[in-house]
């Protein structure tokens, strides 16, 4: 076995020991956020909101960077957005 087949396997054993699987084929729908993502490192929630009525909207942030974003002076934001026929 090549040497970059060993790394790879070794690679994806130890990242199955820290990390949730692959999630099955899934629509976003139905996809499922695992609990693992719904904490960040403080274990703060970090998803803030998900709703799927009519589209699947997900928000991360915690509390502690909305209190950072406050104080903020000037906000750059990037809005992007797929345009389908509907959008027009």
């Amino acid at each position: 076995m090549p040497i970059f087949q060993q790394l790879k396997s070794t690679g994806y054993r130890k990242r199955s020991k820290v990390l949730p699987p692959y999630p099955k084929r899934t629509t976003i729908r139905t996809f499922i956020i695992p609990d693992s993502f719904r904490l960040n490192l403080s274990n703060e929630p970090f998803l803030i909101h998900d709703s799927a009525n009519p589209y699947r909207t997900v928000v991360f942030a915690s509390k502690t960077s909305l209190n950072y974003l406050v104080m903020c002076i000037n906000i750059l934001i990037c809005k992007t957005v797929k345009q389908t026929k509907r959008n027009l």
